[in-house]
């Protein structure tokens, strides 16, 4: 059996027909400097060619649906493994991909909660028992014959929405009767309830009267039910024989004070990802778009008349419906819409904006109006400028069709905060009632895994099939180990994809592949090492040769010191970057490397050459930028004070809060004041000091550009230079030849 996996003439981007041989089942390091040639080895020749032969093993029919990869540069390469490849440019920006769906922790967690859940009344913290509806249906039976029982489904508004609004829904799924605070009322009836208060809401799914051959029929009723009620039912008796008997039949089945029981569950209950279980307003995103009342009306010191408001928002058109009702709201409340909004009273504009409430008044025409008489004194509500804006937004996203037009529209009057019905729990408020230990499975996703793993590990006795749960969570244990293994314990399940930074996600997925248990695989990684403070980097190191040590290779490309050390094998690609590299200038262990002349990485691994410290560093100056009361994510109401003119570095350990500081909270509030005050910043008390500066930048390792057309030249405008430089020569002056034609698209000049 080959012992090596031999590349011979290699010759993609800058390599110079490099041959080499790498063992098999080490931790193999490529080093070098960049644009040396690392990458272009590890990931377009080794790898390229390992999911090339792959894809060649499958039939016809299964390439047609894959994706097909170009053959590398080189004349063979022998002793290929399957191979796998973790870089750093594929984290997800799917919103709702977390790191509980990456590493699927989260699918062990909701079948522990299914199978050893307790559940809560809809009303009070009373636990209630679980039953099927085959058991539900049996208790009814249980009763006196001639027993006159009533199931109620308990049903709640959704955010933002009126009572009409639901009734219309509860009639759409062919129910007409409704309790309201326990009054029976006809939905088909024009019903009046107050917008400002909340009732116990209560569909009459079926009455039934106990006989022996109602079975099958109040099984269906009571599934039928138990959907509508997201999983909760009421039992109510109407005839009972016996004070007792109702007392009874509620004891160790219901509620004692509310009657709620609660069906069986299955895992997709708690899916955020099944529309079914997600919340009703975000959706499952956990976030929600609200429109700010300051980017309705920039210029406050106009009127409502004058043209407050953009006319996105609202236009004042005294034929339009929209101005009718206001212009209605405004002699009802006693306000003008010709005051400046600056000068309206609270109440007046809370009107405006959020409507009416439910109250009903007059329509009144405005002056010179020509249309819209026959409405006149008619009694109507009026909902509001913001409460319209996010209906059409609610109704948008119930669709589920992107518009290019309506997303563009939103995003000048709203913005993005937490889900205000949900709270970020993205789940629908019966979800949260299941708890395991007293925490629901959101309130788990959000701790620590550090934090998780010690849950898990003091759970107390489960109350439902504790065999089954021991088993899931011994599961969930061994995946979180292997999490923490690798220096990600500040990371909570509940933390999107997308936050991670390149290393992070990484490594995430490193963790997978251990609890994979493969053997004989290829691994490559590009840089696991970033992001990672120095006292982590141990525990990467650990998890690197965990995975080899059980068959597999590992090649890592790298340029940590500690991880170089730590290699089985080194190979050095360069002498220098780009033209200058592409040649391997050494290779073995760390003493062949540190020992070899010709390697660059040895001469500072051995502390021949190293980087000198400035003799002098800038003096400070008066001017700095003071961050006060720092307090998102983990970040614990810190004062900052950055000075300003010098090259200034924060850092700490991984996930201390470098990042929320800076991304979220510094950089946004600075964008926020320069360039689009729709941006909000992270949670502190102030930034003093925004007088010294006139502009932010950010650079991250967001890629510039993703057209085949783009390039370094394109993209820092040196091109543009060049094409000028073309443009002006005789013989472009003499042929007609403008910039436009010295545009290089989709392979051809125009």
């Amino acid at each position: 059996m080959r012992d090596t996996i031999g590349v011979r003439g290699a010759r993609v981007n800058n390599l110079q027909n490099v041959s080499v041989e790498i063992p098999r089942e080490k931790l193999v390091v490529l080093t070098g400097l960049s644009g040396s040639g690392k990458s272009s080895l590890a990931f377009e020749t080794i790898y390229a060619e390992g999911q090339r032969r792959f894809l060649e093993s499958l039939s016809a029919f299964s390439r047609k649906y894959v994706a097909q990869l170009k053959k590398p540069d080189v004349d063979f390469i022998f002793g290929l493994s399957p191979v796998i490849s973790i870089e750093q440019k594929s984290v997800s920006k799917n919103p709702r991909s977390t790191v509980g769906t990456m590493t699927d922790i989260f699918d062990y967690l909701r079948v522990l909660y299914t199978a050893t859940e307790t559940a809560h009344c809809l009303y009070c913290p009373t636990e209630v028992p679980v039953r099927t509806a085959t058991q539900m249906a049996e208790h009814v039976l249980s009763l006196a014959a001639g027993t006159v029982v009533e199931v109620t489904a308990p049903v709640f508004r959704l955010y933002g929405e009126d009572y009409p609004y639901l009734f219309g829904e509860i009639r759409a799924q062919g129910y007409r009767r409704l309790r309201v605070d326990g009054e029976l009322l006809d939905v088909s009836e024009d019903l009046e309830l107050d917008e400002g208060r909340e009732y116990t809401l209560e569909v009459v799914v079926d009455t039934v009267v106990v006989k022996p051959d109602i079975h099958k029929n109040l099984v269906v009723s009571i599934e039928n039910g138990l959907r509508l009620g997201e999983g909760f039912l009421r039992f109510r008796i109407l005839t009972p024989h016996t004070p007792s008997e109702g007392r009874a039949f509620q004891e160790k089945f219901a509620c004692p004070e509310h009657h709620v029981t609660m069906g069986e569950v299955e895992p997709y209950y708690f899916s955020f990802n099944e529309m079914s279980s997600a919340c009703p307003t975000c959706l499952g995103l956990g976030i929600y778009l609200h429109v700010h009342p300051d980017l309705l009306a920039p210029d406050k010191s106009r009127s409502i008349k004058g043209g407050a408001f953009i006319p996105e928002a609202f236009k004042y058109d005294k034929n339009a419906w929209g101005t009718r009702l206001l212009y209605s709201v405004a002699q009802h409340f006693n306000f003008s819409l010709d005051t400046p909004v600056q000068d309206l009273p609270p109440e007046a504009l809370n009107v405006v904006l959020y409507g009416s409430k439910g109250e009903r008044f007059p329509l009144v025409i405005p002056e010179g109006a020509t249309k819209g008489d026959e409405h006149a004194g008619k009694l109507f509500r009026y909902n509001g400028i913001i409460s319209d804006i996010e209906r059409r937004y609610r109704h948008y996203r119930q669709q589920k069709v992107a518009h290019t037009w309506m997303d563009e529209y939103l995003k000048k009057v709203m913005v993005e905060k937490l889900c205000p019905d949900c709270q970020g729990a993205k789940l629908k408020r019966q979800r949260l009632l299941v708890t395991v230990g007293q925490r629901n499975i959101m309130e788990v996703g959000d701790l620590t895994l550090s934090e998780l793993k010690e849950f898990l590990e003091n759970l107390p006795p489960l109350p439902r099939q504790r065999q089954a749960g021991e088993q899931i969570i011994g599961e969930i244990l061994a995946r979180v180990t292997l999490l923490l293994n690798i220096g990600l314990d500040y990371m909570s399940l509940n933390r999107k994809a997308a936050t991670l930074s390149g290393g992070e996600s990484q490594r995430v997925r490193l963790s997978v592949q251990i609890g994979s248990q493969l053997m004989g695989m290829l691994y490559v990684l590009d840089e696991p090492s970033i992001g990672l403070h120095p006292s982590d980097n141990r525990k990467m190191i650990r998890t690197l040769r965990q995975l080899r040590d059980i068959g597999n290779t590992v090649i890592v490309v790298e340029h940590d010191e500690e991880t170089i050390r730590a290699a089985d094998h080194i190979i050095e690609i360069g002498p220098g970057p780009g033209v200058h590299g592409g040649h391997v200038t050494a290779e073995g262990a760390i003493e062949a490397i540190t020992e070899n002349p010709r390697s660059l990485t040895g001469q500072y691994l051995s502390g021949r050459r190293e980087i000198a410290l400035p003799e002098h560093r800038r003096s400070r100056g008066d001017a700095v930028l003071m961050v006060r009361g720092a307090r998102e994510n983990n970040l614990r109401d810190i004062d900052v004070e950055i000075p300003l003119g010098l090259f200034v570095c924060i850092t700490g350990v991984s996930g201390s809060g470098k990042s929320t500081f800076v991304n979220e909270i510094l950089y946004k509030k600075l964008y926020s004041v320069f360039r689009d005050s729709r941006v909000l910043p992270g949670a502190h008390a102030a930034v003093e000091g925004l007088e010294h500066l006139r502009d932010v930048i950010s650079i991250d390792q967001t890629p510039i550009g993703r057209t085949p057309t783009s390039n370094p030249a394109t993209y820092s405008g040196v091109y543009d230079s060049i094409r000028q430089l073309f443009a002006s020569t005789p013989e472009s002056r003499k042929r007609g030849h403008g910039l436009a034609l010295l545009v290089q698209r989709e392979g051809r000049a125009l």
